[in-house]
């Protein structure tokens, strides 16, 4: 991506006037343009839109969670985690799927805490999911071992 597209993306982000599927394409874009206004953004965001009862405001807190999840870091899981929590089936499944994406050992506790006393079948499987995705991450990552001849 070429210069200014950040400029861009957070300002249809952030635009009320443009269409809401419009602006969720541009949060969801900012999990791959790694700065760090972009990011300010996103934990923004999931701070301030995570309390709102808004169809609107969910569905840009759900985008913008797995645009965090893609871009990682030592404070994703600590942000998305209580997301977990939300009565709302759909952020917590989208908090699950991001959980999983930053391939965390803090995601993994969060993940597991909450598969055990998840009630929505569906969101239940996806945590399942991404704790299988985690651990299995974790696996292939550890140095293998030939055994001398």
């Amino acid at each position: 991506m070429g210069s200014g597209v950040e400029d861009l993306l957070l300002a249809i982000a952030q635009d009320s006037q443009v269409e809401l599927s419009t602006r969720g394409r541009a949060v969801s874009a900012l999990g791959f343009v790694s700065t760090r206004l972009g990011h300010l953004f996103l934990e923004r965001t999931v701070k301030q839109s995570a309390a709102s009862d808004d169809a609107g405001e969910k569905f840009l807190l759900r985008k913008a969670a797995v645009a965090l999840g893609w871009l990682g870091g030592a404070e994703a899981p600590s942000l998305l985690g209580p997301l977990l929590q939300h009565p709302d089936p759909d952020v917590r499944l989208d908090a699950a799927i991001a959980l999983g994406l930053t391939r965390s050992e803090e995601a993994l506790g969060l993940l597991r805490a909450r598969f055990a006393i998840e009630p929505v079948p569906l969101v239940r499987k996806h945590i399942g999911r991404q704790i299988a995705g985690i651990e299995h991450a974790a696996e292939a990552a550890k140095p293998s071992r030939i055994p001398a001849p």
